[in-house]
């Protein structure tokens, strides 16, 4: 129930800081829990988790490029995209999001490549707490209920990146970077 909480309270504090939560926002959390096993094995929800994360990282790179086309061409490792979508993202403050998503890779590798992966529950608290740390929330994890937690905490990461994805940050004065710099440049 922990991990609901601060599930919820991340909704809320982006409904909070919005007019309105982008319609595409709700799009993309929808494919989330229609595509996340809420009752599934870790295996399971790494894997799935791990592919849609992969999608929004695509979305993003699609979104800031004016020929994706010509990127898709190419066989990016995971790990090329999520640097790439970091770079074209502007995220230097954010990091937390895009260690989180490394985290995550890291433990899918660890998947598809051992039949039975030494330390993944440490491997899986390092991610929780990369992500509980983003979300400023410090709570103590607890290795019990590995997998309903997972489903939750990859859903917090996924909605964080559909935020960068959707939502235009705003500067301190309410105006977008990009209609701030018009202003300044007297465009």
């Amino acid at each position: 129930m922990k991990v609901w909480s601060s599930f919820k309270s991340l909704l809320q504090a982006y409904i909070l800081s919005l007019e309105k939560l982008p319609i595409a926002m709700i799009d993309d959390f929808k494919r989330y829990l229609e595509h996340m096993p809420i009752k599934s094995d870790v295996s399971l929800s790494v894997l799935k988790g791990h592919l849609l994360i992969e999608e929004l990282i695509w979305s993003l790179i699609r979104s800031k490029v004016v020929s994706s086309s010509e990127l898709e061409k190419t066989r990016f490792s995971f790990e090329q995209l999520t640097y790439l979508a970091r770079a074209l993202s502007g995220d230097s403050g954010d990091s937390w999001v895009w260690d989180s998503v490394k985290k995550l890779n890291r433990i899918r590798n660890l998947l598809a490549h051992r039949l039975e992966p030494k330390n993944l529950n440490v491997k899986l608290s390092e991610l929780y707490i990369s992500i509980q740390k983003g979300l400023s929330e410090e709570k103590e994890i607890s290795s019990i209920a590995l997998v309903g937690e997972l489903h939750w905490y990859l859903g917090a990461l996924y909605l964080s990146l559909s935020a960068r994805l959707h939502v235009k940050p705003k500067t301190l004065l309410g105006m977008s970077p990009e209609e701030l710099a018009k202003i300044v440049l007297n465009e």
